[in-house]
C-alpha cells in the first residue's frame, strides 16, 4: 500500500482549457503524503480556489491492469 498526492488545476476552464492533474510520486505513509500535501498547499496558497491536493491511498494487490 503506498499514497499519491494529486493536484487538480481547473484555472482558465471558462478560456476552454482542460482541467490539469498531476500527481507526486508515492510515499509509504498517510503521514508523509500530507505533509507534502501542506507544502503544495503553502506553496500555491490559500483559500483553495481553483485546485485541490488530494492524498489517495493505493493498493496494488488484486488488481488487475
Amino acid at each position: 500500500m503506498v499514497w499519491i498526492l494529486f493536484i487538480i488545476g481547473i484555472d482558465g476552464l471558462a478560456q476552454g482549457k482542460p482541467p490539469m492533474i498531476g500527481a507526486y510520486p508515492p510515499v509509504a505513509t498517510m503521514t508523509e503524503c500530507f505533509e507534502k500535501r501542506e507544502s503544495v498547499i503553502k506553496e500555491l496558497g490559500r483559500p483553495l480556489i481553483n485546485y485541490q491536493a488530494v492524498c489517495i491511498r493505493y493498493d496494488a494487490e488484486g488488481d488487475s491492469i
